[in-house]
């Protein structure tokens, strides 16, 4: 390898051509984009009468919608057609590291489906608001619905507890949650309340045996405790403390084993832990066991418990650690590695991260996790950076690794995740436009980048957070992605998106097929076809991070979309 064709003068190659789009493919022509019909319409919202020329396209069943969707969907995939040889150079990278994990051993049951002992019954949730109960061998007319939730903004999932004598119906919405349940053989009794909805109030129940409950809540405990209750009495009056910290430290979840151990994942300056208590001594902190990670950002997935080995199982990956299981000998206290996800070509020693110490302009302490190529650190403002939120993480099959992300950091990215969540510490709601805004600003001011060099991708309110501040600040960034936005498509009408220039923009959207935030983005998307007053990139495909197969089974997730159409916009052949 010449020095010309070293990573480091591609990447001095790359900061010479910043703003040309090169795109030496296999070239298509690439047809006009979508234009959609602007039909006169006047909505009133708030109580003001406001114009909607797009208000057709919240009507899903329209064949006219569909179509548009349908136009949109096609002009990104002539893109792609017209960058082909780019994209196959970014397929076959990622298709030969993999390192993506499937692997569901011993994940806890939770579905829109759940089998009562023996698979007599069968509880099933409709539409995330109603659950009905089926008997095997009989006509489904005759299905009983044991629970409805008519609240406007509520949803539903079940869950089987671990002790699999109860069934957990939780209702949530924002948050606030409860949770009722009713025993697994779904006699015919009503759900039962545990504790009803308070705003602000987060809590989820377990049974591990006997005739309590396990709770974990954040009532007035930010960072969560955990208290039981009895079956009899579940109510909030009536809970007995079992754990509450001191100090800053997160409880993130628990396991009960066979009575005796208390397995508790827990999080303190964004590194993770497990804690093994033994019951019969929990008040005595000295007799019990804590294993700790050293990779920031990392998280910790309790997996159960082997009852003839007597091992307790889990899992635990980082933004630069594959996932890996680990089994943990009650008896001997003894940690072993049982797997780790295989990534091809990747050596964890090459990869550093970091957390960065950012206050916000409201005085919010917000943690920013900085991933780089240690052949590639520096901080002379010159190097690319992909700036994401926290709801990106953890959609890669129960792991925080992304292994499409290497190939951003082997061309020289710096990648920066801002942690925009609620204050555990004090329970304030973080403003995430702004936060995200000033980790961006401060990104620059520390010379890890600079402004129109950073890529911002979001995912649901994350991704809201990227349009907003899109809107106010379009020149702060190089190109955008926003993974499924919960776009209001009446807010949009209500605030609509600035008349000005704004950098390429890729949104992933299953359009009217996904029935909660389709019309908001086909609106947002017709709104800046007609208003923005640049030609760059605007672009909606139906990529999504995780799939499933014919059988409903996780398959894995396919980031050569996005992770193409970032070094496109930065002319990286």
């Amino acid at each position: 390898m010449t020095p010309y064709h070293t990573p480091a003068f591609r990447r001095l190659s790359l900061f010479l051509c910043l703003g040309i789009i090169t795109l030496t493919s296999c070239r298509h022509a690439m047809p006009d984009p979508p234009v959609a019909e602007q039909i006169q319409y006047t909505d009133t919202i708030s109580g003001k009468a406001i114009p909607d020329p797009y208000h057709w396209l919240e009507n899903q069943k329209d064949i006219h919608v569909l179509n548009y969707a349908r136009a949109e969907m096609n002009y990104a995939t002539a893109y792609f057609e017209h960058i082909s040889d780019l994209r196959e150079m970014v397929r076959k990278e990622l298709d030969q590291r993999g390192g993506y994990s499937a692997n569901t051993e011993n994940s806890p049951a939770e579905s829109d489906t759940c089998w009562g002992p023996g698979k007599k019954y069968l509880a099933l949730t409709e539409n995330n608001t109603t659950v009905r109960i089926h008997q095997t061998g009989t006509d489904p007319s005759t299905d009983r619905i044991i629970f409805t939730e008519t609240r406007p903004g509520f949803s539903i999932d079940i869950a089987f507890s671990a002790s699999q004598n109860f069934l957990f119906i939780r209702s949530f919405s924002g948050n606030m949650t409860e949770t009722r349940y009713l025993p697994a053989d779904f006699r015919g009794q009503k759900p039962i309340l545990v504790q009803p909805c308070e705003k602000g109030h987060y809590y989820t129940v377990e049974h591990f045996g006997s005739d309590v409950f396990w709770i974990l809540s954040n009532d007035k405990a930010p960072t969560g405790k955990l208290v039981q209750a009895k079956i009899l009495n579940p109510g909030k009056k009536f809970w007995i403390p079992s754990v509450i910290y001191p100090d800053s430290t997160i409880l993130k979840d628990f396991e009960v084993i066979n009575m005796q151990y208390l397995i508790l994942s827990e999080q303190k300056s964004t590194r993770a832990s497990v804690r093994i208590a033994d019951l019969t001594a929990i008040h005595n902190p000295d007799k019990g066991n804590r294993i700790g990670f050293k990779d920031p950002d990392g998280e910790v997935i309790l997996s159960g418990y082997e009852q003839k080995s007597g091992k307790a199982l889990f899992r635990f990956s980082s933004v630069v650690t594959p996932l890996t299981m680990y089994s943990y000998d009650l008896n001997k206290d003894k940690l072993g590695v049982r797997w780790q996800t295989k990534v091809n070509g990747y050596i964890r020693d090459n990869y550093g991260t970091r957390i960065l110490p950012l206050t916000t302009k409201a005085g919010k302490n917000v943690p920013v996790t900085l991933i780089f190529h240690k052949d590639f650190e520096n901080r002379d403002g010159n190097s690319p950076l992909l700036l994401t939120t926290e709801d990106c993480l953890g959609v890669y099959g129960n792991s925080r690794f992304n292994p499409a992300w290497v190939s951003l950091l082997d061309r020289g990215f710096y990648i920066a995740i801002v942690h925009l969540r609620d204050d555990p510490a004090t329970g304030n709601d973080l403003q995430y436009e702004q936060g995200l805004a000033d980790c961006a600003n401060f990104l620059i001011s520390e010379k890890y980048t600079s402004k129109g060099m950073i890529t911002a991708s979001g995912t649901n309110n994350g991704a809201m957070a990227v349009l907003d501040v899109l809107n106010n600040q379009p020149g702060l960034f190089k190109a955008v992605i926003l993974e499924h936005p919960f776009i209001d498509p009446k807010m949009i009408v209500a605030n609509p998106l600035k008349n000005q220039p704004y950098p390429p923009l890729l949104i992933l959207s299953a359009g009217p097929d996904d029935k909660k935030n389709g019309v908001g983005t086909l609106k947002t998307m017709a709104m800046l076809r007609n208003d923005k007053t640049d030609k760059n990139l605007l672009l909606m495909s139906s990529g999504t991070p995780v799939t499933t197969d014919e059988k409903g089974q996780w398959t894995k997730p396919d980031f050569t979309d996005q992770i193409t159409f970032i070094l496109s916009c930065y002319g990286i052949e």
